[in-house]
C-alpha cells in the first residue's frame, strides 16, 4: 500500500502545483526536477512483482533462452551480470533511460511542465515506465525526436527513431512519422484528420480488418501470437471502441481541430502532434480485433497526449478552469488504472 500512497501523493501534489506553474519560474523547474527524480526512484526500486512484467524480466535476466528480444536488452543484461550480478540494477538502468528521456521530451514540447507530468503519471508512466520498460525507452526517444522533426531536422529525428527501434522493435511503427510535416494545416487538412477517425469507425462497423493483410514479417509474427492467445481464450475477441476514456480522447482531438487556428499561434508544434495523435486513435480502431496489439500500438503514438492536451489551455478562460479539467481527467484516469484495470499489484 506504500506504493499506492506514493503514486497518489505525487499525483495530488502535481495537481495542486499545476494551478500555479509557470515554465519560466525557477520554482516550477525545481518542482519538475524533484518530481522526475522521485518518479525515477519509484520505478527503479519498486518491488519486483508489483507490475505485470517485472517477474518476466527477472526470468529473462537469469535465462534469456531463445526469446525474440532486442539486442539492446541482451547487452544491458550482460552489463548488469558483469558489473553487479543483481537484477535490481536492470530496473535501475531502464528507469534512468525511460524516466529521464520522457522528462526531456516534456521539457522540450510541453507548455505546462507539471500538468504534463501529471498526465504522464496517470497512464503512460504506469503502463510503460513502470511495466513495459523497453517500450518506455522507445517512446521517450520518440518524444524527444518529435521536437527535432517539428524543426524540420529529419535526420536527427531518424537517429532518434533508430535508437527507439534498438530499444524495442515495435518502434518500427514510428518510421512513417519521418514523412510527417509540421506545416500549418488548412481546412482540408483538418477535415482529413477528423475524417480519418470517422472512416475507421465505418470500417469497424463494416467488419473490415486491414491489419491482417499487411505483409510485414515482424508484424505477422506478432499477429500470429495474438491470434493463438485469442483462440485459446486467453484474450478477448474485441475491445470496446466506445469506452469513455477513448471517447474523451476523441473529443479533445476534435476540440483541438476546431480551435486549431487559435492554438497554432501559441504552439507551433501542434500540427505534428495532432498527426501523431491521429495515428494513435486510428490504430486503436483499426486493431480492435486484437486487443493487446490495439492498446500497445495506440499507446506508442498516444504518448504525445501528455504534451498535446496542455496546449488547449490557451483556449479556456479562466485558465484555472482548463487546468481543473485536465487535473480531473488525469486523476480519474490514474484511479481507473490503479483500481479497475489493476495495472499495479500492491504487494
Amino acid at each position: 500500500m506504500v506504493l499506492l500512497a506514493a503514486l497518489y501523493l505525487i499525483a495530488l501534489a502535481m495537481s495542486f502545483f499545476s494551478f500555479f506553474e509557470d515554465r519560466k519560474d525557477v520554482y516550477t523547474r525545481c518542482i519538475f526536477l524533484a518530481v522526475v527524480l522521485l518518479l525515477w526512484c519509484v520505478v527503479a526500486f519498486r518491488p519486483i512483482g508489483s507490475d505485470a512484467d517485472s517477474l518476466t524480466y527477472m526470468f529473462f535476466y537469469h535465462d534469456l533462452g531463445k526469446e525474440f528480444i532486442e539486442i539492446s536488452f541482451v547487452w544491458i543484461v550482460a552489463l548488469v551480470h558483469w558489473l553487479f550480478d543483481d537484477v535490481r540494477w536492470l530496473f535501475i538502468i531502464y528507469a534512468v533511460l525511460s524516466v529521464f528521456l520522457h522528462a526531456e521530451g516534456i521539457r522540450r514540447l510541453s507548455p505546462a511542465l507539471l500538468l504534463s507530468v501529471l498526465l504522464w503519471l496517470s497512464h503512460y508512466f504506469i503502463i510503460q515506465d513502470f511495466t513495459q520498460i523497453r517500450v518506455a525507452v522507445s517512446t521517450g526517444l520518440f518524444l524527444i525526436g518529435l521536437s527535432f522533426l517539428a524543426e524540420r531536422r529529419r535526420l536527427v529525428f531518424f537517429f532518434f527513431i533508430a535508437g527507439a527501434i534498438f530499444a524495442h522493435y515495435s518502434a518500427l511503427a514510428y518510421l512513417p512519422v519521418l514523412f510527417f510535416s509540421n506545416r500549418k494545416l488548412g481546412l482540408k487538412g483538418r477535415i482529413f484528420l477528423a475524417g480519418s477517425i470517422l472512416f475507421m469507425y465505418v470500417l469497424y462497423f463494416a467488419g473490415v480488418d486491414l491489419i491482417f493483410s499487411l505483409p510485414i514479417p515482424y508484424l505477422e509474427v506478432k499477429i500470429d501470437d495474438y491470434e493463438r492467445l485469442r483462440d485459446s481464450g486467453m484474450l478477448g475477441d474485441t475491445i470496446n471502441v466506445f469506452n469513455v476514456v477513448f471517447l474523451l480522447r476523441i473529443f479533445v482531438f476534435f476540440y483541438i481541430l476546431v480551435k486549431y487556428e487559435y492554438i497554432v499561434k501559441y504552439h507551433t508544434q501542434i500540427t505534428l502532434l495532432l498527426k501523431v495523435y491521429c495515428c494513435s486513435l486510428c490504430s486503436f480502431l483499426a486493431l480492435s480485433s486484437l486487443p493487446i496489439m490495439a492498446g500497445r500500438v495506440s499507446e506508442l503514438f498516444g504518448i504525445v497526449e501528455i504534451v498535446l492536451f496542455p496546449m488547449i489551455l490557451c483556449t479556456i478562460r479562466p485558465l484555472a478552469v482548463g487546468r481543473g479539467i485536465l487535473v480531473v481527467f488525469a486523476l480519474g484516469l490514474l484511479s481507473l488504472n490503479l483500481w479497475y484495470n489493476d495495472l499495479i499489484n500492491f504487494i
